[in-house]
């Protein structure tokens, strides 16, 4: 199936479990040459598939950077940088970005500055990845002062998405990646709403079917929101659903001992109570909501978050306006808002509450 991703004369297709050949795919672009961009997990796990590409398109340059979000920097960037000019290659090359989020952030990034921008696709192979991160341009790595702060909105010219890669990913970041999908369920409408009320089960049970549908659901949603705002002026801010606190977590514990889709699943309840708190949420739905939250998968923590260190971190994260922090706040069935609207004392009490 096909999703695209409607960009005026940058549209771009997602591709989902097309079982066609990727490599027929690149071959398409009439690329003079191709970089393959991984970490050393993917390419042992995948030895096979990049000798077969490697077999299929000769030429191909590999570049294998270290697994894991810590690597997520400048210099991880400008590693593969390194390796891209030591192949003396032409702004006709094309860069495949294969692996989870932190591969696809940054290899979109450094496609963005090798020559002041050459193309590249995305192959996800984490459900965080499929359902997200590698559809609709946003390329970064993190700083000291916070995650994501240094990059670009560079947009893939398609994504191949083959959910089989799902079959070797470690239960606890599929779990993870089901934190992304969960979002979705809160801004993305009734149908999606409807459907992680029903079925968020099968999909953390990794049925097949289920599985593909979210994929699909998630993607829709995305590509809609993009297409609408591209660099976030306005509605793609929904899209940050739970990660004003789930990205301050992160911060708190250095990126380690937690995964990004961890965070957001708490990131996500404390937004709830937020909207609860702040009267957001009308009354009469806090049913639907108590029953969606019974969703949510709460990872054990590293160690117990202090709160007011917590809230300090809120503000070197990409979302603060003018000095305010904004929290995106559920209002109705897979609807939500993003709000200045709340005050400190409501914001600390709602963390007191849910990391109690």
């Amino acid at each position: 199936m096909i999703v695209p991703v409607e960009l005026g004369d940058r549209r771009y297709p997602v591709y989902i479990d097309d079982h066609g050949s990727f490599t027929d795919r690149l071959k398409e672009t009439g690329a003079t040459a191709v970089v393959v961009v991984t970490n050393d997990t993917i390419a042992e796990l995948y030895a096979e598939e990049l000798a077969q590409w490697e077999q299929e398109i000769p030429g191909i340059v590999r570049v294998v950077v270290p697994d894991g979000e810590q690597y997520k920097s400048m210099e991880t960037v400008m590693s593969v940088l390194d390796a891209m000019l030591e192949a003396k290659l032409d702004r006709k090359t094309v860069v495949v970005a294969f692996g989870g989020g932190v591969i696809g952030d940054m290899t979109g990034f450094a496609s963005s500055l090798f020559l002041r921008g050459v193309r590249f696709v995305q192959v996800p192979t984490t459900l965080l990845a499929m359902v997200d991160s590698s559809v609709g341009g946003k390329t970064a790595v993190n700083h000291t002062m916070g995650k994501n702060l240094i990059g670009a909105f560079y947009q893939p010219i398609f994504v191949w998405i083959e959910t089989r890669y799902l079959d070797t990913l470690p239960e606890r970041e599929f779990l993870a990646g089901c934190g992304e999908v969960l979002k979705y369920g809160f801004i993305g409408g009734d149908t999606m709403f409807t459907f992680v009320e029903n079925r968020f089960h099968d999909v953390i049970a990794r049925d097949v079917d289920a599985v593909r549908e979210v994929v699909r659901l998630s993607i829709q949603i995305k590509a809609d929101v993009v297409a609408e705002d591209e660099f976030e002026t306005g509605r793609r801010a929904l899209l940050n659903f739970g990660h004003t606190f789930g990205h301050a977590l992160e911060k708190m514990y250095n990126y380690s001992g937690i995964l990004h889709g961890e965070g957001i699943f708490w990131g996500i309840r404390c937004a709830i109570e937020l909207g609860r708190d702040g009267g957001f949420i009308p009354q009469e739905l806090y049913s639907r909501y108590d029953r969606a939250q019974s969703k949510i998968l709460y990872p054990e923590l590293p160690t117990k978050p202090n709160v007011d260190s917590l809230f300090s971190y809120m503000f070197s994260d990409k979302k603060v306006e003018a000095g305010k922090l904004r929290f995106v706040v559920p209002t109705t069935i897979g609807e939500s808002i993003v709000t200045s609207a709340v005050t400190k004392d409501q914001v600390i009490a709602v963390m007191n509450r849910v990391f109690a």
